[in-house]
């Protein structure tokens, strides 16, 4: 069946549509014998060129030319060009300032905080104390607990685990763990998956049955699971998010026990050992102790103690640094990367990128539109007029005596990390803020002055000049349609001054235009000898690929002739 969505577009949209419809793609151009054929692709048919090209060896991961996420937004350059080395410099003075303003406002003893541009920490410095006592400034490289940032480190071991196929994502958690069970009151009968674990949709209670208020969780997954039998779910599973330690605890350990090993010794195989974030684990040794900073409960002079969480430590009991904070947000920008290509590629390009999707939409509200992910808690702050065009990929964390906030932003290769040794709910989250503030609008502002363009074949006039097509051999075009032509040329685009190829198909009755079709066309690399329909208005982009307009236009063996898919526009 096909379904067709109309969303009040003009007639010439509706006759679109139509057109669409009933040729269900259109015509096939003639080939060196002369024959014609229709097909499910519009073929077209160049007379003006024999030129052939020979672009050499190619990978395609080496190509990558990613399409970023909706609004549409300029490449991220990476690294800064050197001429917007001083700029930056500025405004990370500026940054820095507003840091220090904020350690006087909150109250919190001292901070610790990293930015990350793609690859590189362009900055890491500790402000405040790190003691209040003997007044000792804290470092990039001192620990501080992170709280429930844990529960990152927990999703991307269950990613992992599916990439080795061990598991998928929506695959019930009692396929392997059939002594898992707690009561559903509610009138269903599914139970949990692994995805609904890592996004507090599993209905979950919030905490662990530990018997114990803090720490003291020492229990195996065995007495877990029997306290779980007499306890009940708290809403209907993928209802809504509703926030679950205990559904992170479970998924650390669970994601463990399928590799046969602990929680402790998984992340250091798997994860931090790989990233190199030596300054990261879960066990808080005397000699890790020493190196700590004090962290001070709800602002007074009482140091907090370093409680072991026990059972439930996926979920908030993780200790790291900035620096090695820095270390996990690269990754996440590493999206051309296979994994194993390099010992830190501990995810492959795609998985990060899936990892990072939200999975449900939690509030529309009047400064910014709310998404939870596995774990992420993203935002897009739709009050700010540059801000907006970028989602924020966020996690905290408190934990007695520490708050802590991370921020990943994949369009701008933008990472924030920001670890407090005092404060509850918040304080580590402005200060993440106060960075994005600054560092959001330079950097839309560096990206929109070195707009990259996808590159043009070698040989790219081979492409250039007139196509036609007719049909015979018993087929007819709809009734409405007498003509059907295109031409490709090359042009600078005006918004960036870049050479660009430029389609246009014309459809006619009798002599009369009815339907005009124009697109950029992105070179798709020799592997597939084509390029792919980009819209000419950045602005548009959004409704361009999501209506379905971005189609993939292939070349004939000789380049004398294209193929097009012919639907698209909401039909499926």
């Amino acid at each position: 069946k096909l379904f067709i969505c109309m969303n009040g577009r003009t007639m010439k949209g509706f006759v679109f549509f139509v057109i669409i419809v009933i040729v269900a793609v259109v015509v096939a151009g003639s080939g060196a014998n002369g024959q014609q054929r229709w097909s499910p692709f519009l073929s077209m048919h160049n007379n003006n060129n024999n030129n052939h090209i020979n672009n050499g060896l190619f990978r395609a991961r080496d190509y990558e030319f990613p399409q970023l996420s909706c609004p549409l937004n300029p490449q991220p350059v990476t690294p800064i060009p050197a001429r917007n080395l001083p700029p930056l410099a500025r405004v990370l003075r500026d940054v820095e300032s507003d840091l220090n303003a904020l350690l006087q406002r909150t109250g919190v003893p001292g901070a610790t905080v990293s930015i990350t541009i793609d690859q590189e920490v362009v900055y890491a410095k500790g402000l405040g104390h790190a003691n209040k006592t003997s007044k000792q400034p804290p470092t990039p490289d001192m620990p501080f607990r992170i709280g429930s940032v844990s529960k990152v480190f927990a999703a991307l071991a269950m990613m992992q685990t599916r990439d080795r196929g061990k598991i998928s994502l929506d695959e019930l958690i009692t396929k392997r763990f059939p002594n898992f069970s707690i009561k559903n009151q509610f009138p269903t009968a599914r139970g949990i998956t692994y995805q609904e674990l890592a996004s507090h949709l599993a209905a979950l209670p919030r905490s662990s049955p530990c018997l114990a208020l803090w720490g003291d969780c020492n229990a195996t997954n065995g007495e877990i699971f029997a306290h779980l039998e007499n306890q009940f779910l708290i809403q209907p599973i993928d209802d809504r998010p509703s926030y679950s330690n205990l559904g992170f605890a479970l998924l650390g350990h669970l994601m463990a026990d399928i590799a046969d090993t602990t929680w402790d010794e998984y992340l250091l195989k798997y994860i931090t050992g790989p990233l190199g974030m030596s300054n990261t684990g879960m066990k808080i040794t005397p000699e890790i102790a020493a190196k700590f900073a004090v962290g001070y409960l709800f602002n007074s002079e009482i140091p907090a103690p370093l409680y072991d969480l026990g059972w439930e430590a996926p979920a908030g009991g993780m200790y790291s640094t900035v620096n090695d904070l820095a270390k996990l947000l690269s990754l996440l920008f590493r999206t051309n990367l296979s994994e194993g290509s390099r010992p830190s590629q501990i995810l492959d390009g795609d998985t990060l990128k899936e990892w990072l999707r939200p999975v449900w939409v939690s509030g529309v509200l009047s400064t910014q539109i709310e998404a939870f992910g596995m774990p992420w808690e993203a935002f897009l702050l739709t009050s700010d007029p540059v801000q907006k065009r970028y989602w924020v990929y966020g996690k905290d964390g408190a934990v007695l005596g520490f708050t802590s906030q991370i921020y990943a932003m994949p369009d701008l290769k933008l990472g924030v990390a920001v670890l407090l040794n005092g404060g509850l709910e918040g304080p580590a989250q402005l200060f993440a803020n106060a960075v994005t503030s600054r560092l959001v609008p330079f950097l839309h502002a560096i990206n929109s002055e070195n707009v990259v363009v996808p590159p043009l074949p070698s040989d790219y006039k081979a492409y250039l000049g007139n196509y036609n097509t007719t049909v015979s051999d018993g087929h007819k075009l709809p009734f409405f349609i007498t003509t059907l032509n295109a031409s490709i040329t090359v042009a600078k685009q005006p918004s960036t001054g870049h050479l660009r190829l430029y389609l246009d198909i014309a459809v006619y009755y009798d002599t009369s235009l009815i339907l005009s079709m124009k697109n950029y066309l992105n070179w798709m690399g020799p592997a597939l000898n084509g390029f792919e329909t980009a819209p000419l208005d950045t602005e548009a982009a959004c409704d361009f690929y999501l209506g379905g307009g971005s189609q993939l236009v292939t070349f004939s063996d000789d380049y004398k002739s294209f193929t097009q898919p012919g639907l698209f526009y909401g039909i499926v």
